[in-house]
């Protein structure tokens, strides 16, 4: 396959073997003037246009039996893409174009996922070589996570985290509250002293969306916000307020 972009706002994909234009897409809004691919997920395009828009496209409908045979531990490069034009007057089927690349080819991919540790694990290294959903390598890690756990599948820290997994949420806004809070121990004054309120107003807030109402409550106080404090601390108790 290959992908062509033009003058007349068109992204089009061809079958490289006959020729054939096998799809026709109009989606900017001015000539499309670069179109690359991820180089280890081949099913992920980007096309640039002078419109200013970066457009990023899923092209695993091209060859949908490739995680399915993935899955099964089959070898992906026997997959073979739709759409394409027959050669000659041979069988279409029999001379349809399989999948290849350097990440799926010479048996990369599968020799990945036999490595793999679980199921959660192979099927994440199945679908981010192939899927052309961006999100998909993230829904495999909150799977990962529900199967072994926070602290085994992130191996204890949170760098990298985008999508925060339920059983993980209240430990790592805590954690952002607790490194918020940090600035309480340190002496500020003129311009310092207002980045040191917002920094701890905004601990506040983590603090209240975890139900701990007394500690927001305090740190309000702590910003000379009474009013916000006062206001909050029936929820703790009548003799808190």
């Amino acid at each position: 396959m290959c992908f062509t972009g033009g003058w007349d706002k068109t992204i089009r994909t061809w079958d490289v073997r006959t020729g054939c234009c096998l799809h026709v897409t109009v989606a900017h809004l001015a000539d499309v003037y670069a179109i690359a691919t991820h180089p280890e997920r081949p099913f992920v395009v980007v096309t640039c246009s002078r419109d200013t828009t970066m457009r990023f496209w899923s092209t695993e409908e091209l060859c949908p039996s490739a995680m399915l045979r993935a899955v099964l531990g089959a070898d992906v490069t026997g997959a073979k893409t739709v759409g394409a034009c027959p050669v000659a007057d041979g069988d279409a089927d029999a001379t349809a174009p399989k999948l290849v690349g350097g990440t799926v080819g010479r048996d990369t991919l599968r020799s990945k996922m036999a490595a793999s540790e679980s199921a959660c694990e192979k099927h994440k290294i199945a679908f981010t070589a192939l899927s052309g959903d961006v999100a998909a390598e993230e829904m495999w890690h909150l799977a990962v996570v529900e199967a072994v756990g926070s602290a085994a599948a992130r191996g204890g820290g949170t760098k990298g985290i985008t999508v925060r997994h339920r059983c993980e949420v209240r430990a790592l806004v805590a954690a952002d509250a607790a490194a918020l809070e940090a600035v309480r121990g340190r002496r500020t004054g003129g311009v310092g002293a207002g980045a040191k309120d917002a920094t701890l107003r905004r601990a506040a807030s983590l603090r209240l969306q975890l139900g701990h109402v007394s500690s927001y409550c305090e740190i309000m106080k702590e910003v000379g916000d009474w009013d916000a404090a006062l206001a909050a601390a029936p929820g703790v108790s009548l003799e808190f307020w």
